[in-house]
């Protein structure tokens, strides 16, 4: 029977999280994610239980708010529209 541990390595954050743990580690720093340093200078582990909650959390808020132009377009919500083509597809006059 296998027991999930609470508390994970920075690497096993960063496996979880799919970044490098250099990002997991300046994440935990910074407080981006739910972590402790062990004795107050060891080794960070990050809270599995909070990391899930706040990624739930967070994927729930962070959907893009959709608006529409007056013609009907779609825009995001800080009003610019949605790129139709890159530079490299675009066909040129001439």
């Amino acid at each position: 029977m296998s027991v999930e541990r609470r508390w994970l390595t920075i690497i096993e954050a960063a496996a979880f999280l799919s970044v490098n743990p250099k990002t997991a580690s300046a994440w935990a720093l910074s407080g981006r994610i739910p972590a402790a340093r062990v004795g107050g200078r060891g080794p960070w582990r990050v809270d599995r239980l909070r990391l899930e909650e706040g990624l739930e959390r967070q994927i729930k808020d962070n959907r893009p708010a959709r608006v529409f132009s007056s013609s009907g377009a779609p825009r995001d919500a800080l009003g610019s529209r949605p790129a139709l083509h890159t530079r490299g597809n675009r066909e040129r006059a001439g």
